[in-house]
């Protein structure tokens, strides 16, 4: 089975991506991950950390598992601790990966569901934008919310199109 044109394309984008991805791990995450291994994590990052630590511990969402904590949502911790059960506590790189099939997932979604409305060459452009935006490549190898924020807006915003 040959692809069409355009599904090619953005295969390749696609497989640009990945490449960059895995170049930011090894070159720029690297260094970072053995420096949240040594001096841990810090500001919101250690919130959602000690959150979904707490939640897979002790059943609760607290920093210290006795007193519940509201500071935070407690999507993203929730999410934290479900991978944390799957790849283990702190298995950084591991939750950086899934974080970014999560949001490859949402992208191709978000541009499969602009077929009906744009010509190729402008979803290229989306998939141009929103794979290689460099705070957009760099978050998902941070442990914020933003990233599967980020992925849940594609989703919608693809379903939403697709409702129309």
């Amino acid at each position: 089975m040959v692809l069409p044109r355009h599904d090619r394309v953005v295969f390749t984008l696609f497989g640009l991506f990945t490449i960059v991805w895995l170049c930011a791990v090894f070159i720029w995450d690297l260094p970072l991950l053995s420096l949240l291994r040594t001096v841990g994590l810090d500001g919101d990052n250690a919130q959602y950390d000690s959150a979904a630590i707490s939640l897979l511990k002790h059943g609760v969402y607290s920093l210290d598992g006795v007193h519940p904590f509201f500071e935070r949502e407690m999507g993203y911790s929730v999410f934290l601790a479900f991978v944390y059960a799957i790849v283990g506590v702190h298995n950084f790189v591991a939750l950086f990966a899934v974080q970014t099939v999560i949001f490859l997932c949402s992208v191709y979604f978000f541009v499969a569901s602009l077929r009906s409305y744009f010509s190729p060459r402008i979803q290229r452009g989306f998939v141009l934008l929103l794979l290689f935006l460099p705070s957009v490549l760099l978050m998902n190898v941070q442990i914020l919310r933003e990233s599967l924020a980020c992925s849940l807006l594609l989703i919608a915003s693809g379903l939403f199109m697709r409702l129309q």
